[in-house]
């Protein structure tokens, strides 16, 4: 708590010597003079509660730290790709086709088409899988440009079994952005798939979206629950819990942000404020 200024200090011992003096008078006073004094002491005594006593018995709240950062307590990563002109070595590494291109741009990263070909292309960022045992959650922020042409494009963030490299991914979970621009239409999405590029998905859904609006993504794996979540800015957009998700227990599950092109389409996307955390 802290200490009286000297001026409040000042006020109360003069207002007791005051008191202490009328009592000591008070018997001597005429009662016209009575009058008079109770009057200013009435006055008195208000001035003393409003402008010393109310501004002590006022509870202020207890200020608390907030730099307006994310909280990193129980995060593997955050990254919002200020860090310089290249991608931190610590958290990715970089792959995909000559047909694409991955780079950073004004803070974000850019996933484009350097080349329009007749096959289809991906270019990714696939986090240190040594750095991380546990898939807990994976969230990021992802905007669609304006002017995407061709059959349909992505922006996601994905959880996928599997060697990428080597083209041996089975399990593939998807939570982004999908364009369809022969159809005019923008989406956020949810996909499973478990049996990739063999077979239908287990779950697709998708809700209508805009392009040019950021939308923050996350997908996560509950494992005591053997589900998985797509959430849009907060919401869900859906949930698949099935027995077949246990075969990704005990296994190393890639994590990574991409942009993938449907043959003779173009399609830029934008992601930011990677934050990588491990299950709840």
């Amino acid at each position: 708590m802290e200490s009286l200024p000297w001026d409040m200090i000042s006020v109360i011992i003069g207002g007791l010597g005051f008191l202490l003096a009328l009592v000591l008078e008070w018997n001597k006073l005429e009662p016209r003079q009575r009058i008079i004094v109770s009057s200013g002491v009435g006055v008195a005594v208000f001035l003393l509660v409003y402008f010393v006593a109310r501004p002590l018995l006022t509870l202020e709240p207890t200020p608390t730290a907030d730099n307006g950062e994310t909280s990193t307590s129980n995060t593997y990563f955050f990254d919002d790709f200020n860090s310089g002109t290249d991608f931190n070595a610590n958290y990715w590494r970089r792959r995909g086709d000559l047909a694409c291109s991955t780079q950073l741009k004004s803070g974000q990263v850019e996933f484009s088409l350097t080349n329009n070909i007749p096959s289809a292309s991906v270019c990714a960022l696939l986090t240190k899988e040594d750095l991380y045992e546990e898939v807990g959650s994976m969230e990021a922020v992802i905007r669609a440009q304006n002017g995407a042409t061709g059959d349909y494009s992505i922006g996601v963030i994905e959880f996928s079994k599997g060697t990428f490299e080597e083209g041996t991914q089975t399990w593939i979970i998807q939570c982004g952005v999908f364009q369809i621009p022969n159809q005019n239409s923008v989406q956020v999405f949810f996909n499973v798939h478990s049996t990739y590029p063999e077979g239908t998905p287990e779950f697709n859904k998708a809700v209508l979206a805009v392009a040019e609006r950021s939308y923050s993504m996350k997908l996560e794996i509950i494992p005591e629950s053997d589900e998985v979540v797509c959430y849009a800015d907060g919401q869900m957009i859906g949930s698949y819990k099935g027995s077949n998700l246990t075969s990704l227990h005990g296994e190393i599950i890639s994590r990574k942000i991409l942009g993938f092109w449907s043959s003779n389409s173009q399609a830029t996307y934008y992601i930011d404020s990677v934050n990588l955390s491990p299950p709840k």
